[in-house]
């Protein structure tokens, strides 16, 4: 990791859990890159989150957390922290270093998923898993989605790509997001309406990466839909590989060509099982 920097030879270590989208998001980057990086899953859905010895990693209690020597880095910056690091082509591309022009639109990607699309997400599973569907206002949800939607039309409108020609980041972190969105409120719902997201869903969910988000989609799909006593409209059947639709897997999803030990924070395997963690809601 980090060739092109020699005062790098640190292992960094990332923090995360493969329910978090933007967890998702930044593990297949770091499989598209190759990195050499310590995986620590952190179960938010127990808590481990908001234990002491992770606040003090991370004071604001989220994952994904990078720790390189002396940095800590946090959410979609890791993104850029990791390319700029890294000598090649591809990394170049994915956040487009080269153009500045580009650059930026692909940084301006990035903070839509996160400032909008991100919390849409989050506030939706979080009324799913609290309020169960029951007492969840549903339409406001579908509201709030299907606009988001709507923006990411636009994006497309004169692009293969969310921020230009060429896949980069942004298209990653996009698609982290929308699993869990799209089995609630499904995308080709209306083909009409969202004709090019839909094209770039289809060639998206066709990436060799797309394995690595569909476990912690399945995880999180269980997770939801126990606390929330429904089933999606969509299931993850739709669009994955062959997974299971009751597999969870013992282990968090893993970037095959990493180097990788993957531990918890507090340095035991982690684990999922619902039952156990009905209390930690």
């Amino acid at each position: 990791m980090f060739a092109n920097n020699s005062n790098y030879n640190v292992r960094p270590i990332l923090y995360y859990d493969d329910i978090n989208p933007h967890s998702r998001a930044v593990l297949m980057i770091l499989n598209m890159l190759d990195v050499d990086i310590e995986l620590r899953a952190v179960e938010m859905i127990k808590g481990e989150h908001l234990k002491p010895a992770y606040a003090k990693i991370n004071p604001a209690l989220t994952v994904p957390t990078m720790v390189h020597k002396d940095l800590i880095i946090t959410g979609n910056a890791i993104f850029s922290y990791v390319c700029e690091n890294n000598d090649n082509e591809k990394a170049n591309q994915l956040i487009a270093l080269k153009c500045y022009k580009r650059h930026c639109c692909v940084l301006s990607r990035l903070f839509f998923e996160s400032q909008v699309l991100h919390r849409i997400h989050g506030h939706l599973m979080t009324d799913l898993v609290r309020k169960t569907i029951y007492q969840t206002d549903v339409d406001y949800h579908q509201k709030k989605v299907e606009h988001a939607y709507d923006v990411m039309e636009a994006y497309l409108s004169d692009s293969q790509f969310m921020a230009g020609s060429v896949l980069t980041a942004a298209d990653i972190s996009f698609v982290a997001c929308l699993g869990a969105l799209d089995m609630m409120f499904p995308i080709d719902g209306d083909r009409k309406r969202w004709e090019k997201l839909n094209d770039w869903y289809r060639r998206m969910r066709s990436l060799s990466i797309q394995k690595i988000n569909e476990f912690g989609i399945e995880k999180q799909r269980q997770i939801v839909e126990y606390f929330a006593k429904f089933q999606f409209k969509s299931d993850i059947k739709r669009f994955t590989t062959g997974l299971r639709e009751s597999q969870i897997p013992g282990f968090p999803s893993r970037p095959d060509r990493c180097s990788v030990s993957i531990q918890t924070v507090s340095g035991a395997e982690p684990t999922l099982d619902i039952l156990s963690i009905k209390n930690n809601i």
